[in-house]
């Protein structure tokens, strides 16, 4: 695992490219804490940096940038390739030999023999890498499948520069950093910036699953041409034309076969490594998978908050359950709430999953004791976890007449009022929107008078169009691919939400602390085989039927059989006490318009709305509050 910096263009680079270059790699050093190397290479022209979290190989032989004998094509790498030993052997039948051990140069000699697409077809991998082709007179940059590692790049005068993070790309000669509007209020509606777009204007991100091909054009880097190497909905298509035709019980033995070797090939390391265990479903059968395979207790991570939000007890039971080396750490509010005033710099695009925090926490317990730690993240997005695909299934049952009037009615209810006259427990669509029942209300009314995309608009957004200056230009791709609603909400959710958001956050926050997130539910076999299960297998009534079928078999059911939690916060709270000086200051009129994103009057009714807890406007203001937080960081 590393981060990287590179820079080719025009045929001589001028001098302060070089000093630039060593600052923007040295600032990723938290991605790669064992070493880094800056190196000038010609024909063409460039710098490429790279830094290294020595995992596999962990002698000098395997730092980068990487070359290879016979063309002089040079390789920056990011990630890992879980079936590199099988890679390898293929190219050694094919007469190649090897001076390191890694998947490095595996990948390296493959993108010579087998080609850039062969390879990138068959590997099951997490990467992102950048590829000066000199035989083909070509850079090559390339993420993988779900858009586990992130790329970014800029091509300006001539020079096309590319890093695996933004802060890098800044410190670059000519780099513009002031904010991308447009990026900035889709972030405010949809809590996701969609690549290829970021928040800064003329810089770009890769999709998941494509390769940019930018042709050597005299002495400089000509426009791209894009690879589409996988696509999630064409994978989901083709494995629903080859259904699973055998029993429940047949489905729940043939996962346990796939995820299981997934779960295994990600064990492969010279480097201590444990696992994340929040005590739910995906994180759970992750760690139970895992124990299976080691002949020794495995190490397993879990933070504990005071409050309903704590799910520390249930990891500690399966732990002990499982027999694993568990470790747990308490925290304290103002502990988590430290990590706040670093979040600017945590993302450095701006990111609105207040999630993040305890991941980050967690993260930098697991460091202590392991260099890398497997998640459970891809369960809900294939498994039907998320508690709005039935939301979205049951209110499309009801009238739309009934509907439209239920929704007028109890929006007019205040939240404060529903608070005291509802009981802690919502039921059916209501059940996990939100933890008090009169924002789980208010929400479920929010949805009620919408037809199928626009509830999905609405279970995705958050600052309604009118609250923002030129809001009306951020739009969630929606649309029918499969002919299913929740199918097509699970693809959607594949492509934009689990990479922008969930693989964003774990990469991030555990990269800030040196530590290698793995995640075995992201393997193609995996997905094809999900994709293959009829609903009443891989769905279910409540999600998730055949993941928790087969965690059964592992960890009895009381154990983890509890309404899905999430790894929140008390955010709302917060907003209400502890981060009340910050929020007064970066949700202030002024600040709002400094910016110039969200109309000022919308921003304070929301702040005030919520200071007397008339709505619960936690997840509007916490946007708005990481939005401008960065500004005053980053922006220009």
């Amino acid at each position: 695992m590393c981060g990287f910096v590179g820079a080719v263009g025009r045929r001589t680079l001028e001098p302060d490219w070089q000093e630039a270059l060593t600052k923007a790699n040295n600032s990723l050093s938290h991605r790669g804490p064992d070493g880094g190397r800056v190196e000038r290479i010609h024909d063409p022209d460039g710098l490429l940096g790279h830094r290294r979290l020595s995992v596999i190989d962990l002698s000098i032989a395997a730092f980068q940038p990487m070359y290879d004998p016979v063309t002089g094509s040079a390789l920056l790498f990011n990630g890992e390739i879980y079936s590199f030993p099988l890679l390898r052997k293929r190219l050694i039948d094919r007469g190649e030999s090897f001076l390191t051990d890694g998947d490095s140069e595996v990948l390296l000699r493959s993108l010579r023999v087998f080609g850039l697409e062969g390879t990138l077809r068959d590997i099951d991998a997490m990467y992102s890498f950048a590829f000066v082709d000199r035989p083909n007179h070509r850079v090559v940059l390339a993420r993988d499948r779900f858009g586990e590692k992130p790329l970014y790049w800029r091509r300006r005068n001539g020079v096309l520069t590319f890093a695996s993070e933004l802060r890098a790309l800044r410190l670059l000669p000519g780099f513009d950093s002031s904010p991308n509007h447009e990026a900035a209020i889709e972030l405010l509606r949809f809590e996701t910036i969609n690549p290829p777009r970021t928040i800064h204007p003329e810089t770009w991100q890769l999709r998941p699953g494509t390769a940019l091909l930018f042709p050597i054009e005299g002495d400089e880097p000509g426009p791209p041409t894009e690879v589409v190497h996988w696509d999630a909905a064409e994978e989901a298509a083709t494995a629903a034309r080859a259904p699973f035709d055998g029993s429940e019980d047949e489905a729940v033995t043939q996962l346990d076969a796939v995820l299981g070797a997934s779960v295994n090939r990600r064990t492969i390391s010279d480097v201590p490594l444990g696992a994340f265990l929040s005590g739910g479903i995906d994180s759970s059968l992750t760690v139970a998978l895992l124990q299976r395979f080691s002949t020794e207790p495995v190490k397993t991570f879990t933070i504990g908050f005071s409050g309903p939000l704590d799910e520390s007890p249930n990891a500690r039971s399966i732990a002990a359950h499982l027999g694993t080396d568990h470790v747990e750490l308490r925290l304290e509010p103002r502990e988590a709430l430290g990590v706040v005033e670093q979040f600017a710099d945590l993302f450095d695009e701006p990111f609105t999953d207040s999630s993040a925090i305890p991941t980050y926490l967690v993260a930098g317990l697991a460091r202590k004791k392991v260099t890398v730690a497997l998640s459970g993240d891809g369960g809900d997005e294939f498994g039907g976890g998320y508690v709005r695909y039935r939301a979205d299934r049951r209110i499309g049952r009801i009238p739309p007449a009934t509907r439209r009037n239920a929704a007028t009615l109890l929006q007019r209810i205040p939240a404060r009022v529903l608070d005291k006259t509802l009981p802690r427990v919502a039921f059916g669509p209501l059940r996990g929107l939100h933890h008090r029942p009169g924002d789980r209300v208010h929400r479920f009314a929010s949805l009620l008078g919408a037809d199928a995309d626009e509830r999905y608009q609405s279970l995705r957004s958050l600052w309604p169009a009118a609250a923002l200056i030129d809001g009306d230009r951020a739009r969630f791709p929606v649309g029918s691919a499969t002919g299913s609603s929740v199918h097509d909400r699970m693809l959607h959710d594949t492509s934009f939400y689990l990479p922008n958001d969930i693989l964003t956050k774990v990469d991030r926050a555990a990269m800030a602390q040196s530590l290698e997130t793995r995640v075995p539910m992201l393997e193609p076999a995996t997905f094809r085989f999900m994709w293959s299960l009829p609903d009443d297998i891989r769905i279910g009534s409540n999600g998730k039927r055949v993941q928790k079928l087969l965690l059964e078999r592992y960890i009895p059911r009381p154990l983890w059989d509890r309404p899905k939690m999430g790894f929140g916060i008390p955010l709302a709270e917060w907003l209400r006490h502890d981060l009340r000086p910050l929020g007064e200051d970066l949700l202030s009129e002024a600040t709002a318009e400094r910016w110039g994103f969200i109309r000022p009057e919308f921003l304070r009714a929301a702040w005030l709305e919520h200071q007397q807890g008339t709505k619960n406007n936690q997840h509007l203001l916490w946007a708005a509050l990481v939005l401008h937080q960065w500004c005053e960081r980053w922006a220009t």
